[in-house]
């Protein structure tokens, strides 16, 4: 790999305490074209250290972070996923790859949060596409699950 396409001259370590993965090969391969080399054990210097969300394993990727002073990389699938939760094996189509906190946790910020706080959003060219994709995502009924029936009732509340 010649240059990742986080912009970085050549892959940057990531240690992962979760066989899922490397289990997951879009998982790792994502991860791969992202820029990162997906490592077991211990972080040196310059490394990162890989959790999948707030998962059960992620408590052994914090421990090794804080231990070795690497900084956390939260992982997550993206919003628009495969049909299925990944619970049921299905591989994610794309990854949240967050190196400040977790979208769902208000602890801390994330990357998404951030950016849209100090972006001054005025890219009229940007924020066009960004309505479309919307639009689309709209149109095409997805959803972070999308096996279900648009026509379908509403459930009961509770």
């Amino acid at each position: 790999m010649d240059a990742p396409a986080s912009g970085q001259a050549g892959p940057r370590a990531l240690y992962v305490h979760n066989a899922g993965f490397v289990r997951q090969h879009r998982v790792a391969r994502i991860l791969e074209l992202a820029g990162y080399r997906l490592r077991f054990w211990r972080p040196g210097s310059g490394d990162f250290v890989g959790i999948w969300g707030d998962s059960p394993t992620a408590s052994r990727g914090k421990w090794m972070s804080a231990r070795y002073a690497a900084p956390l990389v939260r992982i997550e699938d993206a919003w628009l996923r495969s049909v299925h939760p990944g619970r049921t094996g299905s591989a994610p189509l794309g990854l949240l790859i967050d190196h400040r906190g977790a979208h769902f946790d208000s602890r801390q910020p994330s990357d998404l949060e951030v950016l849209l706080r100090d972006h001054p959003l005025d890219d009229t060219a940007l924020l066009d596409r960004a309505l479309e994709c919307a639009d689309q995502i709209q149109e095409a009924h997805l959803s972070k699950y999308t096996g279900f029936d648009p026509d379908a009732p509403v459930p009961a509340p509770g």
